[in-house]
């Protein structure tokens, strides 16, 4: 175990860690050469897309309590806050898409879109909903906590799996 004053620099290194990780994404966004030939929807559903697979990033570490400094209440409660986040920054991505190009949107949502990006990205959007409707309706739906639970992580563990095809 280590002793109480190592405790809070290695908390510090975490942290750290944890926002570099999610920087760094978007500070790649913004210096892309690509930007320069954009139209603004376009950069603003682009930079939406990064943010929320940063956001995908601290879900489980919230979920489970692995923050240090961070109850596992009061990261449960900023889980919830985030997914609304996550939520709200897929719809930006998709509808900025929607407005700079129907037709790309739209062979995406049907699944004839010839970048496999594209698919897993609808697949981890879906997901993402449904996981945020089983949340939502968590108490109408009725079901036991663990079987609520499994049911939300195994969407949660598609969300991720589809976000990692994505970057690969």
């Amino acid at each position: 175990m280590a002793s109480p004053a190592k405790r809070p620099v290695s908390q510090l290194f975490i942290w750290a860690a944890l926002c570099i990780t999610v920087v760094l994404p978007i500070a790649a966004a913004a210096t892309s050469p690509l930007l320069a030939w954009r139209d603004p929807v376009y950069i603003l559903a682009g930079f939406a897309g990064v943010i929320a697979m940063t956001l995908i990033l601290l879900q489980p570490l919230l979920a489970g309590g692995y923050l240090p400094g961070l109850s596992v209440p009061r990261g449960r409660r900023v889980h919830r806050w985030i997914g609304t986040s996550l939520v709200v920054a897929i719809l930006v991505h998709v509808l900025g898409l929607w407005i700079t190009s129907p037709p790309d949107v739209i062979d995406v949502l049907l699944f004839r879109s010839p970048t496999p990006f594209s698919v897993w990205g609808n697949i981890a959007m879906w997901a993402v909903f449904a996981a945020a409707f089983m949340a939502v309706f968590r108490k109408r739906l009725r079901v036991k906590p663990p079987i609520w639970r499994v049911g939300h992580t195994i969407l949660a563990a598609l969300t991720v799996g589809e976000v990692w095809c994505m970057r690969c």
